[in-house]
Formats: structure tokens, sequence, C-alpha cells
């Protein structure tokens, strides 16, 4: 039976559900997703369901960035400068490389495959961490042959048993049956390491290994406990998304500038926690239901002085976001556009005087809303954050840049082609028609959740949040299968670790 038609436990009216429009809405327009995520575990491996998608972390240094470079921004426009220093790329990253220490390592987080460290950065540290034990070799495709010779996985291992000693150094102790991946190593073809026996083999790449992971260039705010669950893949694939994080964030002031907005508020919270009471929106129409959410960006259109609601996304390509019409679909988009206009048309909601304190207008409504897409491509070989002078000082006022005819500049578009880029999808109006499907939406949903006879339908809107082929249970929404599938407790409300 599909996800999408599991049965339910019957909620009564007084039992409050929550909708966040960053989480809850995508997924109850979706209701696959939201069903496996609450109802069921995704599979029996209980080691992979704890994994974070790298879009999550990426994006909690990226919105950060974004944000602390629009609040230098507006800081600066309100004092009338031309121009102002920000260190906002470097505190984006640093917020990055806190969250990946947060969730538990780089080994907690499910990386992109292509995002794999290069076979010439492993090749590099392979060779001088030979060569520090006395192992050098007269061709340069020596350490290639070596790497490709060992089992597949070896750059993600690590020993069961592991921490830092005093002098910040990685020290560790294997299981009398502890197998490791140089145990068996393959010919190589190279005779001065094939010549070896064995036991010498596996005691120098375990060698060879340790220094590798020690000449990673960690975090400092990092503890030992962290640097001893993050492999030498695991950093060298964050060190790549830093890189890409870092170029992203300073192309920012340029994107930003060609969307001709002023900010308003960045990461709006529509609901302050308060473990005392529910907080966000209760719907009216609605049996006992609240929205919350936060709305990454909320900025005034420079022609028409109206209100524009931006959402930050990190996406694989941006061809799905520039679809006509795609924002106005946007459930998330709908429900962060519902809570500003309720509470600013509201005196009587606890926010209602702090923003209109923002600088936003009592009862005005929203133009218009948009996204802009941070497209995730790796970076080309040889490129570093140290690349960029930093901290910098950036213009207030940014022209937009000029399009040139492809003839003109061939070797610029190629250059610029291998970077990663940040793209503006089409800005959609904000109609009464958008208004009113949401409310409908959400009503539908709740309805759905408490009514034991009625069906979990997934809504066509979802879609345009949680695309199914970046689904996580889409094989088991489509198809009907239960295989892998475990059932769990089932928690409406969610818990406060899951808010």
């Amino acid at each position: 039976m599909p996800l999408t038609y599991i049965p339910k436990p019957q909620l009564r009216p007084e039992d409050p559900l929550r909708f966040s429009g960053s989480m809850y809405t995508s997924m109850d327009a979706c209701m696959a997703k939201w069903a496996a995520t609450y109802i069921y575990k995704q599979t029996e491996d209980d080691e992979a369901n704890s994994l974070t998608g790298s879009y999550f972390v990426i994006g909690h240094g990226l919105h950060a960035g974004a944000e602390y470079y629009l609040e230098d921004l507006l800081k600066a426009k309100k004092a009338k400068k031309r121009k102002f220093k920000s260190d906002f790329i470097a505190r984006g990253l640093k917020v990055y490389f806190d969250e990946i220490a947060r969730v538990g390592g780089t080994e907690k987080i499910e990386w992109p495959g292509n995002w794999s460290p290069l076979a010439g950065t492993i090749d590099d540290m392979l060779r001088d961490a030979l060569a520090e034990r006395g192992m050098t070799f007269s061709r340069k495709t020596d350490p290639g042959k070596i790497r490709k010779a060992l089992a597949e996985g070896w750059l993600n291992w690590l020993p069961k048993k592991a921490g830092l000693n005093d002098d910040g150094v990685l020290v560790y102790e294997l299981d009398a049956e502890e197998e490791t991946p140089f145990d068996k190593v393959e010919e190589t073809g190279v005779e001065k390491f094939d010549g070896l026996d064995a036991d010498t083999k596996r005691e120098l790449l375990l060698a060879v290994w340790s220094d590798m992971w020690n000449s990673l260039n960690w975090p400092e705010s990092w503890s030992g406990e962290i640097r001893a669950k993050c492999s030498v893949a695991g950093f060298l694939t964050a060190d790549r998304f830093a890189d890409w994080s870092a170029y992203q964030l300073s192309q920012f002031p340029q994107a930003y500038a060609e969307l001709d907005v002023t900010p308003v508020a960045s990461e709006l919270n529509f609901a302050p926690y308060d473990p005392q009471t529910l907080t966000g929106v209760k719907v009216p129409e609605a049996v006992n239901l609240w929205l919350t959410g936060t709305a990454d960006h909320i900025a005034r259109d420079n022609k028409t002085g109206k209100l524009v609601l931006i959402d930050w996304k990190t996406a694989a390509n941006a061809e799905d976001y520039l679809v006509d019409g795609f924002a106005q679909r946007s459930m998330q988009l709908n429900h962060y556009v519902y809570l500003g206009e309720y509470v600013l048309a509201n005196p009587e909601h606890p926010l209602h005087k702090s923003m209109l304190k923002l600088g936003f207008k009592k009862g005005e409504t929203f133009s218009g809303v948009q996204y802009v897409v941070f497209v995730k491509k790796t970076m080309p070989s040889g490129w570093s954050r140290d690349q960029l002078e930093l901290p910098a000082f950036w213009p207030v006022a940014t022209k937009p840049a000029k399009k040139v005819k492809k003839d003109e500049n061939d070797e610029q578009e190629t250059e610029d082609a291998k970077l990663p880029q940040i793209v503006a999808a089409p800005r959609a109006e904000v109609t009464d028609l958008m208004r009113d499907a949401f409310l409908k939406g959400i009503l539908e949903r709740e309805a759905d959740l408490r009514d034991e006879t009625r069906q979990l339908r997934p809504s066509s809107a979802g879609a345009y949040n949680s695309p199914c082929s970046m689904c996580p249970v889409a094989q088991w929404c489509t198809t009907g299968k239960e295989d892998k599938l475990q059932a769990i407790t089932y928690n409406l409300p969610p818990s406060e670790e899951d808010m």
C-alpha cells in the first residue's frame, strides 16, 4: 500500500497541529515524505537514516553568510555610505563548519558522490606521506598506482577507538580482530612498494594514512572528539564545499544588486520559541491549526516600493526553478506570505509592533515572490577560497552586469561556465488566487490528518518544494512497496527536537 494511503490515528479537536513553512508545509504538501519521516523509518539501516543531507548543512552557511552581508549592507545604506567592509564570507563559512561539528562530524553527512576529493589531491598527499616514511619515487604516476590498488573506501575508514593526544595528533588503538583497509593490498606495479611483505605494507600504509589525516587543515573550533569522527575523504569533500560556498558568497553582492531591491528583514522568525505556549499564527478557519516559519528574506522593490518575498535555494541545477509561475505554486512561499500579511494586519499579534519597527507598514501585502538559486557545481581543479581577498570592501549599489554578445567575450564566457552560478528565478506576482489556494490547501491537509477515513493525498504543489527526484521515499510512494520500511511511533505534534 503506498505511503500516501497509510492509516492514521484519530486526533481530538483540542490536539493542535503545527505546520512550519520550512519543514511541515512541504512535507504535508507531499504526504509521502512527511509520513515516512514521522510514521516510518525510511529503511532498516539506522545509520543511513541518521545521515544529514549536505544541502541542509551547506544551506546553513550560505544563509548565514547572505544574512551577514545584508545586515552590513542595510547599515551602510542607512549611514549613506558608498562602500563598506564586511567579512560575511568568513562568518558564513564558520557557521558551515560549526554546523558540521554540531551534527557530529563529516561522516554524519550524505555528501554527493561527484563532490569526492580529486584524485590529484590524494596522490599529492600520498606522495608526501610516503616520502616522510622514507619511500620516494622516480615516476610521478607511482603514488596513483598505489592509490588505485588500495581497498575501496580506505579514505573513509576510521578506527573504532581513536582520539587526539595533548599535541592534537590522532592516536588510535586497533582491536585484535579489527579489520583495516590495508590488510590486503593488490599488486601495484610499483616495484619498490610491491617488494615489501604484507605486514610491512600494512604498517606502512596505516602510518601513511595517519600522516595524511593529521595533515588536514582542521578548523580551530573543532574539538578533538569531532575531528576523530571525520575521515580524510569526508573532510576534503567538506573543504571543497567550503570553496564553493566562499565563491558563491563572493558573487552574492552582484546577484543581489540585480534583484533591484532593498533589504527589510532576513531570517524573519514568525514564531519565536516559547515553551509555555503555542506561538505563530492560528488559522481562524481551522479546527486547531497553527502556522510557524522563518522567511529567508523580505525586501522592498526599489521601483515600486512594495514588499517582495525571496527564498534562497541550494540546488543541483536552476532549471526546475525557472518555470513560469514556479514561485506562485510554492506552498512554502505562500506559507510565508500568509504569515507576514496576517501579522501586519493584526495589531494584536505579538510580532506586529516589532515588524513595524523593522520597516514594514501596517496592513501592507506582498507584491512578489521569488527564488534565488545557488547552483551546486564542483569547483574547478586548482581553485581555492584562498584566492579570494577577504575581508573586502563591497559597494552599496552594484550596477547589473552588462549583457554582451557571445562573439565579443567567448573566452570569458568559457571561464565563467566552469564556475558555479547564482541564478535569480523569475519574480512572480502575488495574487488573491494564490492566497485562497494556500488557505484551502492547508485546511485540506488538516482535514486529512484529523479524519481517519480520509486518505493522505499528495498535493501537486508539494513537488515545487521537494521534487520527487530528491525525495528519499519516492520509490515507495510511487510503487506502493513496503520493503525495508519499519513502523515507528507516530508523533504529532513533533517533539521539540524536531522543531
